[in-house]
């Protein structure tokens, strides 16, 4: 549950806090596997503790707390800044639900149930200017919110529609001109985010993790291969493919300027990338 802040040339700690201790939350099963949420001076996440302390904001500099909000339990995503309706907002899955939070103050703007008892691990994804598309596994599948505001100034929200043809287990779902990709239970499909119809699934990538960039899709499958694609409503769109590690790679990967970062809980890797 450590939170730290460390000096990025000397690795030297500035500051650090435990956020379980804090909030007075209980160790999740799996742990913690949220991401911190940067945010101009604050520093947000999702810890998962009651009576208004499931989501924490820490000034970054100082790690002194500035605000919190909610009181639900954490589960597996990051916190999520978005903007639905006009309104700033972030988005996090607790237990059994999805909820928003105000960008500046933490108070709860909005939630609404989602799963079961299963994880929720794979975040929300920003579909439109007032729609977001939320994903998971365990069976449960995904679902597309419409949020709006009210006369009186409160945001409402409401199910466009679901689908049990996306399940997104671990990995995040992606959205490009009106389609979203991601793996469903390990198999690559493509949804017409405006009725969730499914254009096409193919591929056996199985609970990897994948990253949009541009109109490519990079695509580290479970058993180690590093897929590139140019998907499209008309198929996945393959273009090349390589074996990166041997073992079972869950972890998600990242973009720095042209370097491309990848691991396992084994061994980590990087990439130059060419540029065009």
């Amino acid at each position: 549950g450590w939170l730290q802040a460390l000096d990025l040339s000397t690795g030297k700690r500035l500051w650090g806090t435990n956020i379980l201790e804090f909030s007075k939350a209980g160790i999740p099963e799996w742990g913690l596997s949220g991401s911190p949420l940067v945010i101009s001076n604050r520093v947000i996440v999702s810890a998962g503790g009651r009576d208004g302390r499931s989501l924490l904001m820490w000034h970054l500099d100082s790690g002194r707390l500035l605000a919190s909000g909610g009181s639900s339990s954490a589960e597996y995503s990051s916190p999520y800044l978005t903007e639905l309706a006009g309104v700033p907002q972030i988005l996090q899955f607790n237990h059994r639900e999805i909820s928003s939070h105000d960008s500046v103050t933490a108070q709860v703007l909005w939630n609404r149930p989602f799963g079961v008892q299963f994880p929720l691990v794979a975040n929300p994804v920003w579909v439109s200017s007032n729609r977001v598309f939320l994903s998971a596994g365990y069976g449960v599948g995904a679902e597309l919110l419409e949020i709006s505001k009210a006369p009186s100034g409160a945001l409402e929200v409401r199910s466009v529609w679901t689908s049990k043809r996306l399940k997104a287990k671990f990995s995040n779902p992606v959205f490009r001109d009106g389609f979203i990709y991601g793996l469903d239970d390990g198999i690559l499909a493509c949804l017409d985010a405006k009725d969730g119809s499914q254009r096409w699934k193919e591929g056996r990538h199985g609970h990897g993790q994948g990253l949009l960039i541009g109109e490519l899709y990079l695509l580290m499958a479970e058993n180690g291969e590093l897929v590139l694609l140019h998907p499209t409503p008309e198929g996945p769109g393959e273009l090349a493919r390589l074996k990166v590690f041997s073992d079972k790679t869950w972890n998600p990967i990242a973009l720095a300027g042209d370097l491309l970062l990848v691991r396992n809980d084994r061994e980590a890797a990087c990439y130059r990338l060419p540029v065009r």
